[in-house]
């Protein structure tokens, strides 16, 4: 994307994460996230995902919340740009 002028472009697909309501104890969140990597590590999983075309990534909670807020802030970057209100 870069060659055709738009640099700094950053390739995103639509994501799916678990999330728990703010305020969960730390402990649960943990929980959380620990079972669902050894769901998403089960290779009958693995295989589904594959064939739905989708990237098993599995960070931690702590990624994740770093992923979102980045997410959040290039949206909120692409709004502003782009000069989209509120109706």
């Amino acid at each position: 994307m870069a060659e055709e002028g738009l640099q700094g472009f950053e390739a995103t697909a639509p994501w799916v994460g678990l999330l728990a309501p703010a305020g969960t104890p730390v402990p649960i969140v943990n929980r959380l996230a620990n079972e669902m990597r050894k769901s998403l590590d089960r290779p009958e999983t693995r295989e589904r995902m594959r064939q739905l075309g989708a990237q098993i990534v599995g960070d931690t909670p702590t990624e994740f919340a770093a992923f979102l807020k980045k997410d959040y802030e290039r949206w909120a970057q692409v709004l502003k740009t782009s000069g989209v209100k509120a109706e």
